[in-house]
Parts: C-alpha cells; structure tokens; sequence
C-alpha cells in the first residue's frame, strides 16, 4: 500500500517536470536501490530544467504573498453580506433569500452555505479554497503563455500574477473574483486544447471545457461574460472538421444555464448598484491601469521596460498575431461592455468585475518577447518579483492597510478605552460589530449610531451627555455624515487623536480650550472684508449691542443673497479625501426655517455639486455663553469627481425664507481626510511613518 502510495507521488511529480511515469513494476522486482536511483535520477533531471525551478519559485512567491499571516485576513463588508445570507437548510430558502437579493449568481453562495457549515466563520478556513484558486490561477496562466507564445512570456505572466495587488488581495477574499479568475483561465486552457490540437484527447478537453465554462456562468456576471467572448471566439479558431461538436458543447452549457435563468432576469430587474457605485469618469481605464501597476513608477517602468525589451528584440514577423489580437479583444471588450451599460443603464463597472479579463494584458504588453534563454528567464522573473514584491509591501502597504478591517480596529480601539469614563458613541454595521464584538470579548456598552442618526439628534445626544464627560469617543465608518465631526468639535474642540483605517476611523475628542480646526479663512463682518469674499451689503453690517468690538451682518426679508466665499479648493486641499467645513453663527430674530447654508463646487462653469443646509436643524444647537446657534455644512470631497485644475468652491447663505437674522463668523475650514480611505484602489496620497 505504502508503495502505490510513494509510486503515485513520484508520478505526479514526474508528470510536472515533463517526465514519463514510472512503470507500474511489480513489488518483488523493485529493490530499494532501484527506488533510490529513481529518485536521484528525477531530481537531477530537475535542477537540469532551470525553467521549472523558476516556475517553482514563481509559485512560491504566490503561494507566500497570499497566505502571509493567514490567521490575520479578515473579513470584508462584502464577505460578511454573504456569510450572512448562509445557514439555510433548504435549498429553496437559500435561493430566495440568500441569493435572489444579491445580484450574482447562485455559484459562490451555494457553495459558501455548505462550506461554512464545516468551518464554521473562522476567517482563513472560509477563505481557504479562494486562497488556493490564487495560486493556481498563477500556474495556469503560465501555461497558457506557454501553450499561445513561448516560455519566456508564460513566465513573465504568472510572475506578474503572482505578486500584483489586484489578484493578490482578490484571492484573499471569499467573493466570486478569485474563483472566477481561477475558473476563467481553467477554461481558457481547455479551450486552447480544442483549438490547438483538437485531435488529441477531444472528449476529455471538451467535458472540462463544458464543466469549467459552465461553473464561469455560475460564478459571476462577468464571468458568464467572459466565457460568451472566448465561446464565440472560438467558433472562427476551431478547425471546420470540429465546428459542429464544439458547436454542441456551446448548447450543453447553454442547457446546464439553463436553471439559472430565472435568478438571472430577476437580479436583472433589480438593476446596478448606484446607491453607492458611481458612474465611471472618462479617465476610468487610465486609473485601471495605474492601479493594475501599484500606481507606482517602479512597476510601470518595469513593464515599460518589458514592453520595449520585446519591441526591439523582436522583428514583427516574431509577434502571433492571431493570439496577439485574441488576447487585446478579451481585454478590451469586458471593460467597454461594463463602461457602455453603466454609462447608458446602470452603474456596474468596478476593477473587481475585470479581474477574469485582466490577465490577458500581460499577452498583448510582452506576448511579442522571443523565448529567452534561461539566465535571462531567470533575471527577468527575479526582477519582476523584486519590484512588484517591494512595491506591493511598501508603497501599496497592501498587508497593514488591508489587513486592518474598519469593523474590527474600531471594536479594538473600543476595547482599549472601554474601562475609561469617555462619551462613546459607534458608527458601524450592527451585526458585523457585534461580531467584533463577541470575537474580542467586549464587554463594555457604547451608544449606536442609531441614536445619533440625525443632526437634531446628534444635537440634542451631545447636549445632554458632554456635560458629564471630558473625552468623546467615536468610532464611525467613512459612511458617517460629513457634519458629524464639526458638530461633536463644537463641544469637544480638541482632536485628541486619530486612527484611520480603510473605510473608517476611530477618534478621541476633548473638552478643552485648544481648538483642532485648521481655519482657512473668516468673515467675521468688520469693516475690512479679506480676499475671496464677496456680495456683502454695506448697510447691512452692525455692532454687536453686546461686544462693542464685535461686528454683526443683519439679512431682512429683502435680502435673499448674503455673504459668498469663492476659492479654487486646489489652493486648499492636500488629498481628494479632505473634506471642507462650512458654519455660521446666527442669532435668529425668528424662526431659521429655510435660512440655507450652501456649499457648491463649480468645474469650467458647470456644476458638479450643489447642498444646502437648513439652518432650523441646528437650532438647538446654542453655543456657550452666547445667545447664537451655530449651524454646519460640509463638502466630502472623496464622493466628488474632481478632474480639472480649476475647480470653485462657492460657499453662502441663501435667504430662502426671506427671514430677519444675524449672521456672525462665516468660516471656512480644512479638515485633513482619512488618507487611506480608498487605499485598496487609489494611489495612496502619504509617505509610511
């Protein structure tokens, strides 16, 4: 027994360095030093094959960056929604209510139900099998380098693969991306088979193109994309003696779709996901592939470098056109498709839904390099690795940044203050908290956001606990409303401390006589107006009765335009995640209904965002000592597509009720956003400490 067992390995390892199997001998005939030898023999003959040493590394590499502190990986949001949505005993139950409502398709939530019934919702173990798919994706693009242009580019392929962000952290998530990538290039491999050499093993390449094409339909949307173009490719490749069978496996999955078609037009009812994915710019794929590369010069040089190598050492009678042009076209169509339907319909053009196509950029940039010899393989793959490995962790922080969930860090500061007497507010998703919550075994209590989720009532909360606290704190993530952070500082001026994470951030404020707030500018209505403000009324500016020094702006029922502040924000923000803070303080002569504060930003003369702000909602919001309330406005400037150099922040007050008031300390102010909101897909905009 153990013999059969030994003789398998050895075969399976023979069969991948490129060797015969050893022959099914009969046990009393094979000696011990007949074994020996054998295994001498295969291992000489694997060090004489330096091209599998390099793809051993390649897949070490892969292997590594993947699994790197696998007990730290933790759960996205999307993650979570699925696992959420498992548990179900009948297989209808989960088709309705743990699929129909997500929009993809029925394969990975399936599988996610049962799997999660052996692990449990331990995090590495239900990540597991996305985690190997990775890693055989990086194989399996390698072979088909191989099998479409040589060994040099199904080289250059799995090493980019194996150590780009993009498919290194898709791979770490529990989500159709990693599997569909997988399932993509598995079929894609298949497909070759028939295309290549259509008379060899036909019925075995064309179930596992039919079984691989088909779990792509189960996968994802554009998986179920991706395997129609290579399908329809391939009827124009396939030799005309085997158009009518390959023909037949188009019908057969087809027909295996077929039970899905119901769950298909349903989720095509429910549309795109606009409620918080917004319309692609026109710079959508310049972004794709600055964060394909790292957004980093060091990547994209090298790949440059790549690309030029292959240019000059190549004449362009070396470049297989057919397999070049297939290989542009598969990369190219998802992306114009996915841009087209959500320009035209609805939003679902994101880096994640391109991952199954991406990998056949690799063809089009280097499919032109010659076969090399295997010291150049060798310097090309270490080069490639190096970079990629040193800007993946340095400049893509890819392991503290991702591996810091927002949900989790926010428990954790929480913990680490729970025993202190603070004011503590979260701002988070309740069950993905609670899970947190019993993970770190926190005990202490906190307010939700639910009782906060206004400004009346964020207002009114304060106003009846900050008396009895010193210290705030709150834990939100990004979602919390922008006026959140100045409201709270008008009774806690002073930002103790700052974490931020992606997606979210945990302060600490302070009741003290120190102000945080970087102030940009100030009206504060004295005879000599600064720079940038403008549509003030002479005759409208008085003397506080109360502070001779004091100057007052009174607005009547005649004056509907008051004071407007005008300023290119590129003169004021470092990082698109700033934001910007309005406020004014009113003494109202009357009610404040329909008094509005407003924030717009103006792009070559078109409006590209426009909010007001009613000061009523603030009306109780009395500052100390002072008869005045202060109202807010604020600009999240990272939910705001900012592409020009010019763009005008125009900040005023619209007299819509044609009220009777006092205005007083119109201020502008910078507040310094949470750099690393969207780090997994934006150039990071700060040095690492």
């Amino acid at each position: 027994m153990l013999k059969a067992i030994f003789r398998t390995h050895d075969n399976f390892t023979r069969l991948f360095v490129g060797l015969k199997p050893i022959p099914d001998l009969h046990p009393e005939n094979k000696s011990k030093r007949n074994i020996l030898s054998e295994l001498i023999n295969m291992k000489k003959h694997i060090f004489q094959k330096p091209d599998t040493l390099i793809l051993i590394l390649i897949l070490a590499v892969a292997t590594f960056l993947r699994f790197y502190r696998i007990r730290e990986i933790p759960f996205t949001h999307d993650e979570f929604s699925a696992l959420f949505r498992t548990g179900y005993d009948h297989f209808r139950e989960l088709i309705n209510q743990g699929v129909k409502i997500d929009g993809h398709p029925a394969g990975v939530q399936v599988f996610l139900n049962y799997w999660v019934k052996l692990t449990g919702m331990t995090e590495w173990l239900v990540k597991l099998p996305f985690l190997f798919a990775g890693v055989l994706s990086t194989y399996l693009i390698y072979n088909i380098g191989c099998r479409w242009f040589n060994k040099t580019v199904g080289l250059i392929a799995a090493a980019f693969l194996a150590t780009l962000q993009y498919p290194v952290m898709y791979s770490q998530i529990a989500r159709p991306y990693g599997s569909g990538l997988f399932l993509t290039l598995a079929m894609v491999l298949f497909w070759t088979n028939l295309m290549l050499t259509p008379e060899k093993n036909f019925r075995k390449n064309a179930i596992l193109f039919v079984v691989t094409a088909s779990l792509c339909t189960y996968n994802h949307h554009f998986s179920l994309l991706f395997a129609f173009i290579v399908g329809i490719t391939g009827i124009f490749l396939i030799p005309s003696a085997y158009r009518k069978r390959y023909l037949g496996l188009g019908l057969a999955i087809i027909l295996l779709y077929l039970p899905h078609t119901g769950i298909f037009l349903y989720q095509l009812g429910m549309g795109g996901v606009e409620g918080w994915l917004a319309k692609p710019g026109y710079d959508f794929p310049i972004k794709y592939l600055g964060y394909i590369f790292h957004f980093s010069f060091y990547t994209t040089f090298l790949a440059a470098a790549l690309f030029l190598f292959g240019i000059f050492q190549s004449g362009r009678n070396q470049i297989k056109k057919g397999f070049f042009l297939i290989s542009l076209l598969w990369f190219l169509i998802p992306l114009v498709i996915g841009f087209t339907y959500s320009m035209l319909v609805s939003s679902v053009l994101q880096y994640s839904v391109l991952l199954f196509s991406f990998p056949y950029l690799f063809f089009v940039l280097f499919g032109h390099i010659r076969e090399q010899k295997p010291f150049v393989n060798q310097v090309l793959v270490v080069s490639i690795l190096t970079v990629n490995i040193l800007t993946l962790t340095l400049e893509r922080d890819h392991y503290r940044i991702f591996y810091n969930s927002p949900y989790e860090r926010i428990v954790v500061d929480f913990k680490s203050i729970a025993e202190k007497p603070y004011l503590k507010i979260i701002v988070s998703h309740p069950k993905i908290t609670q899970y947190y919550i019993n993970k770190h075994q926190v005990s202490q209590s906190f307010h939700w956001e639910k009782s906060v989720e206004s400004e009346e009532e964020l207002i009114g909360f304060l106003k009846a606990h900050s008396s009895k606290y010193d210290t705030l704190f709150l834990g939100s993530l990004s979602s919390v409303h922008p006026v959140a952070i100045p409201v709270i500082m008008d009774y806690y001026p002073e930002m103790f401390s700052e974490n931020n994470y992606m997606g979210g951030s945990s302060y600490i404020f302070a009741r003290s006589n120190k102000n945080s707030k970087t102030f940009v500018d100030q009206l504060d209505f004295s005879p000599s107006f600064p720079t940038f403000w403008s549509g003030i009324d002479p005759n409208g500016i008085t003397r506080d009765t109360t502070e001779k020094e004091n100057y007052l702006y009174r607005m009547n029922e005649q004056m509907e335009w008051g004071p407007t502040y005008i300023r290119n924000i590129r003169e004021l923000i470092d990082s698109q995640n700033d934001y910007i803070d309005i406020s004014v303080d009113f003494m109202p002569g009357d009610s404040l209904s329909q008094v509005i504060l407003v924030a717009s930003l103006e792009e070559n003369g078109q409006s590209i965002f426009w909010n007001g702000s009613d000061a009523s909602k603030y009306s109780n919001n009395l500052l100390q000592d002072s008869c005045s309330i202060r109202a807010h406005i604020s600009v999240k400037l990272s939910d705001i597509k900012l592409s020009g150099n010019v763009v005008m922040l125009k900040a005023f007050i619209w007299n819509k009720g044609k009220r009777t008031f006092m205005a007083d300390n119109f201020t502008i102010s910078l507040r310094k956003g949470n750099p690393i909101l969207y780090g997994h897909i934006e150039k990071i905009p700060y040095s690492r400490d």
